[in-house]
C-alpha cells in the first residue's frame, strides 16, 4: 500500500525493480507485490523481476541493482523481499544518487528495520520498510512454555496476532521511515 500511494503521484507508469530471495517467505511477500501492480496495471509495472543469488548476496543483489539503473534510467521503485539484499540495494541508490530523494531517485522499500537498514534510511538509501517485532516471538515462546508446565495451560494455537496487556501486539506490521525510525 506505501508503495503504490508513493508511486500514484508519479505521471504516466511507474517501472518498478523487483529483486525476490529464494525462500518461501520472501516469496510470498513478492507475491503480493504482483498481484497489487497487476490490479493497479495502468500506473505500476515490473521492469526487472530477479531472484537474488543467496550464495552471491551483497555483491550479486548490488549488481542486479546496478544493471537495472543502467537499463533503464528512469525506474521508479526498488522492492527488495529481504532486508540483507535490500541493504545491499539501499548501498547503490545511495551512492548512485547521493544527496536525492525520491522522486529524483528511484524509491527503495525492503523489510525490517534492522541497525543496518537504519543506517541506509538516515542517509537516503532505503525509504521505507514493513517491520514487526519478529524477536518477540521468542518471549512469547518463553511465555507459553512456561504457562502449559506452570499452569498445564495448552500451548496457543499458531494465529498471526496476539494482544496482550499493556503492549498490544507485538508481531503487528507497521511502515518505518526515514520520520519515524525506531
Amino acid at each position: 500500500a506505501y508503495l503504490k500511494a508513493k508511486l500514484a503521484s508519479q505521471p504516466g507508469v511507474s517501472s518498478i525493480v523487483s529483486i525476490d530471495y529464494p525462500a518461501p517467505w520472501a516469496q510470498q511477500r513478492t507475491a503480493q507485490l504482483k498481484s497489487m501492480v497487476a490490479a493497479n496495471s495502468s500506473k505500476l509495472k515490473i521492469s526487472l523481476d530477479q531472484t537474488t543469488d543467496p550464495t552471491n548476496l551483497i555483491a550479486g543483489t548490488q549488481k542486479i541493482v546496478s544493471d537495472a539503473l543502467t537499463a533503464d534510467p528512469d525506474v521508479k521503485a526498488i522492492w527488495v523481499s529481504f532486508d540483507t539484499a535490500g541493504q545491499a540495494a539501499g548501498q547503490v541508490v545511495a551512492s548512485k544518487y547521493a544527496g536525492k530523494s525520491f522522486p529524483n531517485k528511484p524509491l527503495v522499500v525492503t523489510f525490517h528495520a534492522d541497525p543496518s537498514s537504519q543506517v541506509l534510511m538516515r542517509s537516503g538509501g532505503i525509504d521505507a520498510v514493513v517491520d514487526n517485532n519478529y524477536d518477540a516471538t521468542a518471549w512469547e515462546l518463553a511465555d507459553a512454555t512456561a504457562q502449559r508446565f506452570a499452569r498445564g495451560k495448552a500451548f496457543p494455537k499458531y494465529g498471526t496476532s496476539f494482544k496482550y496487556p499493556g503492549i498490544g501486539d507485538p508481531l503487528a506490521y507497521e511502515i518505518v521511515t526515514k520520520g519515524n525510525l525506531p
